[in-house]
């Protein structure tokens, strides 16, 4: 059943004085500010000129058809998305079309959207015409001889670890290569140490692990990446609290750089006259001060802005790591297991992965089913047009959590209703919390919702919008990107444009949408930015 199905009958309302009260809350809520404020598109003129009304061919090189132009972007029913998921371990195919035949460029923010890579390739962010869901490209000119050699290595390795930016597909046009890859919309590892702040030494152990973990990977597949600096990798904020990081520096595997500057930096002793040495050895040394540079705020180097690769050489050769004043014995050891100056006393990642600094700072981690629950038992219901809402959000921002939640729901409904009665969702939880409690709790979330717990019973709908971990999806960077996709980068929100992207034409949302904006039967920026902060408060 799709998320924005229609409700079955037996679940409906009943209808009463209080049928619209969590309604009425957010009409008073966000119209609480009489003199709201239009929201104006972050559309640069320059991104309109790039990314405005033209296709991408075999005669183009450059732009996308604008979403206003698309058919409107239906969502999926759950048994498709639970059994049609392409695997992550299969290599991309060269396909023989360009990307516009199958995504649509969306609006951008110039700061946050448009960034140039340690590879120094724009990255676009699209949206698959058929599910909706949120991927990002990267243009390869066919005319270099290394791009060539990244896309042909691309179809024969298959990369499947959660913390390297999955490949998806590859396209092509006349000029260029575009490789299509997972949305990440993360910050590099460099901005945690703007104005040379220093990251705690939890979050560096936390850093450690993932970045160790993928190179653990890349090395048991005889892979050594070499080209590692802090632009290697990307973090976002995880659901536990902690960071999560990616390597997006794919394509710093198969092709190596000479002379970069940022590179040298990190080289240990035996590559520095030999830049072309690609070992082990070396990425474990280029690990090991990545994290110690967070850690201090900056490179252990004292270096200039001018300074000439040959200075940067001889300063980093002559360089003697000192740790005997540390305090923290156990960081002491894992740095001096990383930077010995012999390549051969530096530890390998997967004895370093067992390493006691890695275990001292270790986040207990939370099973997703786990996680799905506590948010089910948290988050407060809200009305249909939220809970659409906040589907769309699921699907574009956080598509794991998403058909994790579409699949619990689907093995949940044992009868096959469409629905998960009072007893299902009791069952549910049984490994989870003790009975007495989960009753109670769903009790309290039926007379809520207005759901007649003898008759009927929690919609994929309602479901989907209790389980997700809002406080991940409902970023500002999230809710405006949403504002752009359903106002068609104008300053409001319509009506029919929300139906058609939300791909639900029930009575509720109408009646809502009318009794929200008060018969206005619009949205501006901030009537929609406080809808979703309702949510999270």
């Amino acid at each position: 059943m799709g998320v924005c199905q229609t409700k079955k009958m037996q679940n409906q309302k009943l209808v009463s004085h209080n049928g619209h009260s969590i309604e009425e809350k957010i009409k008073a809520d966000i119209f609480a500010t009489p003199d709201a404020t239009i929201r104006r598109s972050n559309i640069s003129h320059q991104e309109k000129k790039i990314f405005g009304d033209s296709n991408y061919s075999t005669n183009t090189e450059g732009n996308m058809v604008s979403s206003r132009q698309r058919n409107p972007i239906s969502v999926l029913k759950i048994q498709n998305n639970v059994s049609g998921l392409l695997s992550c371990t299969a290599s991309p195919v060269l396909e023989t079309m360009s990307a516009s035949k199958k995504y649509t460029l969306i609006g951008q923010h110039s700061s946050n959207y448009v960034r140039i890579s340690h590879m120094f390739q724009q990255i676009s962010i699209l949206q698959s015409n058929k599910t909706g869901k949120l991927v990002q490209m990267e243009n390869f000119q066919k005319s270099n001889p290394d791009n060539e050699k990244y896309i042909s290595w691309l179809q024969k390795v298959a990369l499947d670890h959660p913390n390297i930016l999955r490949i998806v597909e590859i396209f092509q046009d006349r000029m260029n290569y575009q490789v299509v890859s997972e949305h990440f919309h993360g910050n590099y590892l460099s901005d945690l140490i703007i104005g040379e702040a220093k990251v705690s030494k939890s979050l560096v152990s936390q850093i450690y692990e993932q970045i160790i973990s993928v190179m653990q990977y890349l090395h048991s597949k005889n892979l050594v990446h070499g080209n590692l600096t802090l632009k290697s990798f990307e973090y976002m904020q995880g659901s536990n609290g902690g960071l999560v990081i990616k390597l997006v520096n794919v394509k710093g595997i198969i092709i190596k750089e000479e002379d970069n500057m940022e590179i040298i930096k990190l080289l240990p002793p035996e590559c520095l006259y030999h830049q072309n040495l690609f070992t082990k050895e070396r990425d474990i040394w280029m690990v090991g001060l990545l994290g110690y540079t967070l850690k201090k705020g900056q490179l252990p180097y004292n270096l200039s802005h001018n300074t000439t690769q040959q200075f940067l050489i001889s300063i980093i050769k002559d360089h003697k790591f000192n740790f005997s004043k540390k305090k923290d014995l156990i960081f002491k050891n894992f740095l001096e297991a990383t930077l010995a100056k012999d390549p051969e006393h530096r530890v390998d990642f997967e004895t370093l992965l067992k390493h006691q600094f890695l275990k001292i700072h270790r986040i207990k981690t939370t099973s997703q089913q786990e996680i799905l629950f506590a948010n089910f038992l948290l988050n407060k219901p809200c009305c249909t047009i939220q809970q659409l809402l906040l589907g769309y959000f699921g699907q574009e921002f956080n598509w794991e959590e998403y058909i994790a939640i579409q699949k619990l729901f689907s093995e949940s409904d044992t009868n096959m209703d469409g629905l998960l009665s009072k007893q299902e969702l009791i069952k549910l939880f049984s490994n989870y919390k003790s009975t007495e409690d989960v009753e109670n709790k769903i009790d309290e979330i039926f007379q809520q919702l207005e759901i007649d717990p003898q008759e009927g019973g929690i919609d994929s709908t309602q479901f989907m919008s209790l389980a997700l971990t809002r406080s991940i999806l409902l970023t500002q960077q999230n809710t405006e990107t949403c504002f752009q996709i359903f106002s068609y980068n104008k300053q409001e929100i319509q009506l029919k444009g929300l139906k058609r992207h939300l791909q639900c034409e029930t009575a509720d949302i109408k009646s809502e949408f009318s009794q929200i904006t008060d018969d206005l039967n619009t949205l501006n920026w901030q009537q929609f930015e406080s809808i979703m902060r309702l949510l999270i408060e």
